[in-house]
């Protein structure tokens, strides 16, 4: 299937296997409940589409845009989703990431309501300026990433490591942290730590 060559416009519960497309664009599609699983979908525009309930398994979704698309309860498992700008979207909510590469990724000035990223490794990620409040961080690895300005209001880190945050231009309000990572928040404060 070329979805960028297909007549159709709505995709509703298909199950897409195997699907490989690599610099393609592809305008004004809608998937809903859709699972693409063993796909590779490298460098091609997905413009003005709306994902809605589907899922992304053992796939590769790298260096995607997604101009002007409406992404509303999407779950990446056990794949690479990496090089995307998710500020490009129209709309995202309820992005699920679990046991995914997420690196390399955009994720600034955006509203992620429900975002879940878990056990996932997300390096040289941007998280400047963003809105994560209630986001959970489970078990990631940030390393490298940019947490400058962001709302982490009751996001949960409970064993992520290498995280890095600028904890006095953001918020961090009834965040969950283990130790010993959370002593990295102290990072920026210039103090002097002892046994």
């Amino acid at each position: 299937m070329n979805l960028a060559t297909d007549p159709d416009t709505q995709y509703a519960g298909q199950k897409m296997k195997g699907l490989q497309m690599s610099g393609q664009i592809i305008i004004e599609k809608e998937f809903e409940k859709c699972t693409f699983e063993k796909c590779n979908l490298l460098e091609c525009s997905f413009i003005r589409c709306k994902f809605i309930d589907c899922i992304f398994v053992d796939s590769m979704v790298s260096a995607v845009k997604f101009k002007n698309c409406v992404i509303l309860n999407v779950t990446f498992r056990n794949s690479k989703v990496m090089g995307i700008d998710w500020s490009l979207a129209e709309k995202t909510r309820q992005l699920q990431f679990e046991d995914c590469v997420v690196s390399l990724t955009n994720l600034t000035f955006v509203r992620y309501a429900d975002l879940r990223m878990l056990n996932c490794q997300a390096r040289e990620v941007s998280f400047m300026d963003a809105d994560c409040s209630g986001a959970s961080f489970v078990g990631t690895d940030f390393e490298k990433c940019i947490f400058l300005r962001t709302n982490l209001t009751g996001a949960d880190f409970r064993k992520a490591r290498n995280y890095s945050i600028d904890i006095s231009n953001s918020i961090i309000k009834k965040a969950i942290f283990s130790f010993p990572e959370a002593v990295s928040l102290l990072s920026g404060m210039d103090i002097i730590l002892e046994d």
